[in-house]
């Protein structure tokens, strides 16, 4: 969705910041930079993006910055869309990802409600089973 909103060309504009590195050892740290960067923002960084760690300092929040504002502005894609082709935020790419989120995430809600009548209608037929007894 992220993807979708800011476009592959703006990804090289993207930091991605890590934080809490002053409350971890840094061994644990790295583990956990690793497995974001290889799971979740593998292709974002492949197109550009760069991680960048904050240390809970006024020296590394500047640092974060720099790194930020060095980029030249893009035009994010759902700005191309949404003014350039009069778009509607449904109608764009990050709106239809959105949609296709909520619909998985509507899905999942609906099978845990089921499953949860299931178990209660166990739990009845048990409570009958022992008044007959």
């Amino acid at each position: 969705m992220f993807r979708e909103f800011c476009g592959d060309s703006a990804l090289k504009n993207v930091v991605l910041t890590t934080t809490m590195w002053d409350l971890v050892p840094l061994p644990i740290g790295e583990s956990l930079e690793n497995k974001l960067s290889s799971m979740c923002f593998n292709e974002a960084i492949e197109k550009g993006a760069q991680i960048v760690r904050h240390y809970n300092t006024p020296q590394s929040a500047h640092d974060v910055i720099r790194t930020i504002v060095k980029h030249p502005p893009v035009v994010l894609q759902i700005q191309q869309e949404m003014v350039e082709r009069g778009k509607a935020v449904n109608e764009t790419e990050a709106g239809k990802a959105f949609e296709r989120h909520a619909a998985g995430l509507e899905n999942i809600r609906r099978q845990k409600v089921r499953e949860e009548r299931i178990r209660e209608e166990k739990i009845r037929e048990r409570k009958d089973e022992g008044v007959r007894r």
